[in-house]
This record gives C-alpha cells, sequence and structure tokens, in this order.
C-alpha cells in the first residue's frame, strides 16, 4: 500500500470516528482540523465550561513513514502554559507510532494531557479557597484571644466562657420579655393600682415620710381606694388605648 493509500484509509477512518469534529481543509497536500473538547471543566464552579483544542495535521509525502506536520491552534479556555505542555506527549506519541497511523494517538495524548491540567487547576483553586477560608479563620481566632497563647486547653476555656456568656444573655432576654408579657395581661384597676403604687412609694421616699407596706411586692396603702370596687377599670383602659 502506497503513502498516499495509507494517508485516504486513516483521513477515512478519522472521519468515520470523530465525524463533524473533523473538518478537511486541503486534498494535496492533505491538510484536516480535528477539534479536541475537555470532558473536565477547569471552572470549579461551572461544570458547563468547556476547554477545547484544535490539531491542524498535514501529511507529508511519505506520511506514514515520517512524522506528519503538526500544530495546536485556536485555544479555548486553555492557558498557554497547557497548550505548551503537549508538545512533549505528541513527540513521544509519533516516535512510538512510526510507520503506522498515528494521528487518532495524537489525538487521545492531547485530549488526556487537557483533561488532566483543567483537572488538576480545578482542584488547585478549591485547595485555595479553603486555605484562605483557613487562614481567615486563624486570624479571627487570633483577634478573638489576642495576648492569649492560643492552645486546644486555651481554646477550649474561651469557648466554654463565650458559651455561658451567650447563656446568661439569653436568659436575660427570655425574662425581659415574660415580664414585659405578665405587664400587658394585667387588668385596667391592676395596672391603675401598680401606676398609683409606683407613685406613692417615689412621693414618700421625697418627703421622708413612713414606709409603706408592702403587699405582694407592691407597696400600697389600700384604704386610700376604698369607693373604687364599682368602677369599671378594664372598659377605661380600652378606651385610654
Amino acid at each position: 500500500m502506497s503513502a498516499k493509500e495509507e494517508q485516504k484509509e486513516e483521513l477515512e477512518s478519522l472521519v468515520a470516528i470523530f465525524a463533524d469534529e473533523v473538518e478537511v481543509l486541503t486534498e494535496d497536500p492533505c491538510n484536516f482540523n480535528v477539534f479536541i473538547t475537555s470532558e473536565e471543566s477547569p471552572d470549579p464552579d461551572d461544570e458547563n465550561v468547556q476547554s477545547k483544542l484544535t490539531l491542524n495535521i498535514t501529511y507529508t509525502e511519505t506520511y506514514p513513514e515520517e512524522a506528519p506536520e503538526w500544530k495546536l491552534i485556536e485555544p479555548v479556555d486553555v492557558d498557554d502554559d497547557i497548550v505548551q505542555g503537549c508538545t512533549p506527549f505528541i513527540e513521544e506519541t509519533i516516535e512510538e507510532n512510526m510507520g503506522m497511523a498515528m494521528v487518532f494517538a495524537i489525538v487521545n495524548v492531547v485530549k488526556e494531557h487537557l483533561d488532566d491540567a483543567n483537572a488538576k487547576r480545578r482542584d488547585e483553586i478549591v485547595e485555595q479557597r479553603e486555605a484562605a477560608k483557613e487562614e481567615e479563620q486563624r486570624l479571627e481566632m487570633e483577634r478573638l484571644t489576642a495576648g492569649t497563647l492560643l492552645t486546644p486547653e486555651t481554646f477550649h476555656e474561651w469557648n466554654t466562657a463565650f458559651i455561658a456568656e451567650q447563656r446568661i444573655i439569653q436568659a436575660q432576654e427570655r425574662a425581659a420579655k415574660t415580664a414585659a408579657s405578665k405587664d400587658l395581661k394585667l387588668t385596667g384597676k391592676e395596672l391603675f393600682l401598680k401606676f398609683a403604687a409606683e407613685n406613692m412609694a417615689a412621693g414618700d421616699d421625697e418627703e421622708g415620710g413612713p414606709e409603706p407596706v408592702a403587699a405582694e411586692g407592691i407597696a400600697i396603702d389600700q384604704g386610700m381606694f376604698a369607693g373604687l370596687e364599682d368602677i369599671d377599670f378594664d372598659a377605661l383602659a380600652e378606651e385610654a388605648g
């Protein structure tokens, strides 16, 4: 089989395998492109990002007894160092397959290198983000424990004190809400008596008068309110509201 016949046979096989991914540019000399798309996204945030390279091949007169002319063109989302990194793999593949149809093997080695490079780059981005997050947490811990040597023991001590402090604050907030809720449930009469008692206690303190008698925690002289039993304090409170 002549070199031309071998070239024609290989090109037909490539078209059958890769279909629309092969574009024949010229027939003599035979020059064609093979479009290569990586299956690995270089972007950790978007798996749909696709890296692409075009392998351009030109058959020489005696190919496959000698190497074809080749070049990588039209990179899409592929860094220059990755493109350049393909060269030793391609040259090694050509040397191993000299005398045989080799374009299919070249395409595969380029795609494998592109997949590996994209996966490595994506993992590096993830690792850098995690390292930055850990550093941010470390700096925040140093800020919170400034002046204290940070060890597992000192962290546990700080964490225990912090949790206890938060529990006290939460308990005080719950107590305040409970007290406010009880005041809202008092009847009109109870609210009036409570208000009057507080004002009387304040007046006695200012005038140096006698201490009122405490009844259920409220200082009040009940005799001053004789005859008020018939007043509907709830209704008055509603009207005032």
